[in-house]
């Protein structure tokens, strides 16, 4: 999926399952996603797969209705890629499809695999409308051989809510997919290294990049604001003992990771799990309006392992020092279930459901 760059990272440790096990791998993708998933999967088929075209608002009160605005186009894009998975399908004969969260990527002759950690979205708005979206969300599910869920299936989970309840029958725990090895989990870094992510999709990003910007003069540390524009050709300019970098490979990012006392990021999901791989404290800031990551940043809160704060006010010196205050989070999750995951796929240890 192209809403933002963390669909591609969590599908980096499928990929490498599937080459491990001996798979040819075609990445159908466009744009800042292809240019990531090229530089980690030099030896994959690439083919251009053109996104759903989402555009965002500035405003985060009126997200939600920008979104609902948009349906009508994204069911079309979701008919398309069907059609397209159809006539590529022809051509290239594939053995088995993996799709992250695209809902047309099914198919009726080979198996068909969609990766997905909102079982149940948060809309925001009255309990029923959630309940029929779900409703209309399992119908969807219900056409792929399996739905793979990126969380551990018994709590304390990181998704909470969003993955656990009522699930497709269909539906494996996969465990959080990091593209990380997580070697250094449960330190804490004493270098007093700020590392802040910003990431998702505009105009927030630069909204939130301009904020951070703003209140980093007098900040006395060591900063590193990686801006999440892999193949971007702009480049800001550092300035005292702040440095600013579009794009870091995941070994590269690992490293600033491992020397980072504290990180501020958004609350993606997929960044939730790269956090909890690594071990790392952590300062959320959710996208405003986005109702998913404005819930994983309060629950993530509760559960005492992040900070939160929203970006409305965000202060980045009381968000430091709160921060550095906090020990590092200790979640245990497995994070190489995926790879059985898998092997039992390649096994053929699935049902069809056509």
């Amino acid at each position: 999926m192209d809403w933002g760059l963390g669909h591609a990272t969590r599908i980096v440790p499928l990929v490498r399952a599937f080459e491990s096990f001996g798979c040819r791998i075609t990445i159908a993708c466009s744009g800042a996603t292809e240019h990531l998933l090229r530089g980690e999967f030099p030896r994959a088929g690439f083919i251009h797969l053109d996104g759903y075209g989402v555009t965002y608002p500035k405003r985060g009160g009126s997200f939600l209705w920008k979104i609902l605005r948009q349906v009508p186009s994204i069911l079309l894009s979701v008919s398309r890629e069907h059609r397209w998975l159809e006539r590529m399908q022809a051509l290239h004969g594939w053995d088995a499809v993996v799709s992250d969260n695209r809902y047309g990527f099914y198919h009726a002759s080979i198996p068909s695999v969609i990766v997905t950690h909102q079982l149940h979205i948060r809309t925001g708005i009255p309990l029923f409308l959630d309940g029929f979206v779900r409703f209309l969300l399992f119908r969807r599910l219900s056409r792929f051989d399996e739905c793979w869920v990126p969380d551990s299936e018994t709590e304390p989970s990181l998704s909470g809510a969003l993955s656990h309840g009522r699930a497709p029958l269909h539906a494996r725990y996969v465990g959080p997919l990091s593209r990380f090895n997580g070697i250094h989990r449960f330190g804490a870094s004493d270098s007093g290294r700020l590392l802040i992510l910003l990431s998702g999709p505009e105009p927030q990003r630069t909204l939130f990049e301009d904020l951070i910007e703003g209140q980093l003069s007098g900040l006395d540390r060591e900063v590193l604001v990686v801006r999440g524009l892999p193949g971007g050709s702009s480049a800001r300019t550092g300035y005292g003992r702040v440095r600013w970098i579009n794009h870091l490979g995941a070994g590269e990012l690992e490293e600033e990771l491992r020397s980072a006392s504290l990180v501020v990021a958004r609350s993606g999901y997929s960044t939730v799990m790269d956090l909890a791989r690594t071990g790392r404290r952590a300062v959320l800031v959710p996208t405003p309006g986005q109702t998913e990551q404005e819930y994983l940043a309060r629950h993530l809160a509760d559960a005492g392992w992040f900070l939160s704060f929203t970006q409305s006010g965000f202060d980045l010196r009381r968000a430091v020092a709160e921060g550095l205050a906090m020990p590092p989070p200790r979640i245990e999750a497995d994070f190489e279930l995926h790879r059985e995951a898998v092997r039992a796929f390649l096994c053929g240890d699935h049902k069809r459901r056509r």
